[in-house]
């Protein structure tokens, strides 16, 4: 009886126990209604607008890519990454376009090691998702997974980039530069892959 009425007493500990009864009754209704009143519909998984019927985006069968494969579907389909892609590549595309003459050489350079170091940062963190940590990948699949994800998802940004900065000075060399730019995005990614 007196710890009862200490309990009673104690500040905050009526209404936690008000609202775990009620939630226990509203449980025990829903179970006795459950055939008798129609629920809402559970929505119906819609595919995504990226890659929606699973289109494989790095070939292969091994560990490391559909790992890789994975990493880059997943951070394709998040709104967010997709705005701050086209940012980025927008402002050094511009910045390509405004440069003069060998300038456009360095700032391409650099933009394949940004873009590669960043598109590797976002597939790192995406690889310490709980889905990804629910399977053993090894340290070797990890390193290759993130290396073709980082290439996969820079090549895109650095083909523009080199476009309009080689266009900037003359056609066939934007045409040079965005053919030259998937071994350079590939280098990026495999020095990134290396250093970071």
């Amino acid at each position: 009886v007196p710890l009862g009425r200490r309990r009673l007493r104690a500040a905050g500990a009526f209404y936690p126990d008000v609202q775990r009864e009620r939630e226990a009754r509203l449980k025990l209704a829903s179970l006795m209604l459950r055939g008798i009143v129609e629920g809402k519909k559970p929505r119906q998984r819609r595919a995504p607008l990226v890659l929606g019927r699973s289109q494989r985006v790095v070939r292969g069968t091994g560990a490391s890519e559909v790992l890789a494969d994975s990493l880059v579907k997943s951070v394709l389909r998040r709104p967010g990454q997709w705005k701050l892609y086209a940012q980025l590549t927008a402002v050094l595309a511009f910045a390509a376009w405004r440069l003069p003459g060998p300038m456009h050489v360095v700032l391409w350079a650099v933009a394949a090691f940004v873009l590669a170091y960043w598109m590797k940062s976002v597939a790192r963190e995406t690889l310490g998702a709980s889905f990804f940590r629910m399977f053993a990948w090894s340290e070797v699949s990890k390193q290759e997974a993130l290396r073709k994800a980082s290439f996969a998802l820079a090549v895109p940004g650095l083909a523009l980039i080199g476009l309009v900065a080689g266009g900037s000075i003359s056609l066939p060399l934007g045409i040079a530069a965005l053919v030259l730019s998937v071994p350079a995005a590939y280098a990026a990614a495999f020095l990134v892959t290396i250093w970071y």
